[in-house]
């Protein structure tokens, strides 16, 4: 049984040094069974810019006091912001953003509770079947892609070209920021499927709903690493003036057409030829007749 407490094992970063306050002050609590680090702390790839994922376990049923717990003292600073997103009868877990900015994600749970399969770096456990548990190999969870479904694929590319009609009247409309939000929706169009000719997997929405650091990121990587990061150079200026905004569409329209035929060819559908041929004719028209060619 890991009775001991150490901290020397952190790495030297910026937070090491409110992580190693906190966690002495959580040891000397003789309801704290252990505790130790899950995220990119527990996996060894914590940067200076990471946060904090704190978890401790406590002894039996967690009292109500963790549910709200003073986390001022805990900290030994203020906490300018706590939101939790888990409060269960035998968990709980609090986001809390600190004055100095760092961020920290603080489990609670009692020993007996089934633990999360993430990575995991203990400072300290005084339970012997817990510091067994906490023990056993782990790994983080294997990064999966859905296949490429046609169907569904050239769903997404109809949706592209049957929407941008709505483009004319924004920019006719003069409403620069819904046009930088409809910009933002559809370069995540070219995104999808410029992941798809790279990898032949279906990363799915990368938008709508918006993903997070960690979900986006191995994407991310993905695309920069193939296309680098001018990928969407041209689609997303700084200020959008109505000839910026078109602009900004027919390079999108480019790419898109370009990246919707490559995917059509690869998995074998159809694509909307005729609908993106109407869409384009009436581009042209607006453009035209609004002198913005």
């Amino acid at each position: 049984m890991n009775h001991s407490f150490t901290i020397d094992q952190l790495p030297d970063l910026p937070q090491a040094a409110l992580l190693k306050e906190v966690a002495a002050r959580l040891w000397q609590r003789d309801d704290v069974v252990a505790i130790w680090l899950g995220g990119s702390f527990g996996s060894g790839k914590a940067d200076r810019y990471s946060d904090v994922d704190l978890r401790i376990a406590v002894t039996t049923n967690i009292p109500s006091e963790w549910y709200q717990p003073g986390f001022d003292a805990i900290f030994g600073r203020q906490i300018i912001h706590c939101w939790t997103s888990l409060k269960e009868e035998e968990a709980t877990l609090h986001h809390l953003l600190i004055e100095n900015a760092e961020m920290y994600d603080f489990w609670v749970q009692p020993p007996t509770r089934a633990l999360h399969s993430e990575p995991k770096l203990i400072l300290g456990c005084r339970d012997a079947m817990l510091s067994k548990r906490l023990a056993e190999p782990s790994s983080e969870p294997r990064l999966e892609f859905d296949e490429v479904d046609p169907i569904a694929i050239r769903g997404v590319l109809e949706m592209y070209w049957s929407n941008h009609v709505k483009t004319e009247k924004v920019i006719y409309r003069d409403l620069a920021l819904l046009s930088r939000d409809g910009m933002y929706l559809f370069t995540g169009i070219l995104m999808r499927l410029k992941f798809i000719l790279a990898t032949g997997k279906d990363c799915g929405s990368v938008t709508i709903p918006p993903m997070t650091i960690h979900t986006a990121t191995p994407i991310l990587k993905i695309l920069r690493n193939r296309y680098g990061n001018s990928m969407l150079a041209g689609m997303l200026p700084d200020t959008y003036s109505q000839k910026e905004a078109v602009a900004a569409v027919d390079a999108l329209d480019a790419a898109i057409a370009d990246a919707g035929r490559l995917v059509a060819e690869r998995f074998h559908f159809d694509y909307p030829v005729e609908l993106e041929r109407v869409v384009l004719k009436s581009w042209e028209n607006f453009k035209m007749r609004e002198g913005l060619r």
